[in-house]
């Protein structure tokens, strides 16, 4: 049909955007991982301060103001001790709690609402402390013996000793485990999505309605198999479990993510956070899959692992 033909142009045109940027930053975030911890994150803190701005702009756009420079220093607070004081790490979100709250009793010239105070709080959460869990797993010590290194890494951790690390590894392929999810479960719906996501949660559906049960499906299934691939080559014990539960665990989480931010975006009728990212919108568009999951890989890899490997070593 001659009247789908610009629809179907400009679809295409907006895929190689994604495509296009997708890839870049892919290039990009392997040399972010690759540069060491204090640049890993010094970058965080950069994109924080442009997420945080994507999200306070949302806020807003629903007639909320809330508490956007307490915000931005607990989510500034939250990359620095968990790159310089992690044993601190898990006090910040408590202690800026409190302070928004003496900051809102003793300077505010009226009440806080609710809506001020709870869109205050999830900004420091989901932008500042939920995140700055990637900063600590990039920073888990020790070298991957098994880890297969093509030669220019090789030849690149010669310089750089911080370079690939057990923690910047697992980073590595945590972060490309969530493209697998993401990508599979887009291309996956497209081809053989026939249930909607609202067939098994109206409120899911509502927020995302060109997700389908086939697409997230897909996703975990490609997740869950990279990730195996992942746990073998980096020696993880009994590799096809814990990879399993890990690929499970990363992209059903990346889900939630994605369909938190697609909650908000839908309450602020935004189509996306923002425009810097051609093809994506915004940088909270781009890595809404990302904030939930940090968490979750950090503790995983830090209790879950050695307590396989414990289980092992005794049989």
């Amino acid at each position: 049909n001659n009247n789908n033909q610009p629809i179907k142009k400009t679809m295409s045109k907006n895929l190689k955007k994604r495509w296009a940027t997708g890839l870049s930053l892919g290039a990009i975030g392997t040399l972010w991982i690759a540069s060491g911890n204090k640049p890993f994150t010094f970058g965080f803190l950069c994109m924080s301060l442009i997420v945080q701005s994507e999200y306070y702009s949302m806020v807003k756009a629903v007639g909320v103001e809330p508490a956007t420079k307490t915000g931005i220093l607990s989510s500034l607070l939250c990359y620095i001790t968990a790159s310089m004081l992690p044993a601190y790490h898990e006090l910040v979100m408590p202690i800026s709690a409190t302070y928004l709250m003496l900051w809102l009793l003793i300077f505010n010239k009226k009440s806080a609402s609710i809506s001020e105070i709870s869109t205050s709080l999830l900004g420091m959460f989901y932008i500042g402390y939920l995140p700055s869990f990637w900063v600590r797993l990039r920073a888990l010590n020790g070298y991957v013996k098994a880890f297969p290194l093509p030669y220019f890494l090789k030849s690149w951790s010669r310089i750089n000793p911080d370079a690939w690390t057990q923690g910047s590894i697992i980073t590595w392929w945590t972060w490309t485990s969530i493209v697998v999810a993401d990508v599979s479960a887009y291309f996956i719906g497209k081809k053989y999505g026939k249930h909607k996501l609202s067939t098994i949660s109206s409120a899911a559906g509502s927020a995302s309605p060109n997700k389908t049960v086939e697409g997230a499906l897909g996703g975990f299934i490609s997740c869950t198999l990279f990730s195996i691939l992942g746990a073998y080559l980096m020696n993880w014990p009994l590799y096809a479990i814990t990879g399993s539960i890990y690929g499970l665990l990363i992209s059903f989480i990346a889900l939630v993510g994605d369909l938190t931010a697609s909650m908000m975006k839908r309450d602020a009728r935004l189509k996306d956070t923002g425009t810097l990212l051609p093809g994506h919108g915004g940088f909270l568009d781009r890595f809404d899959s990302y904030m939930f999951t940090a968490p979750a890989a950090y503790f995983f890899c830090r209790d879950v692992i050695p307590f396989a490997q414990k289980l092992l070593t005794k049989n």
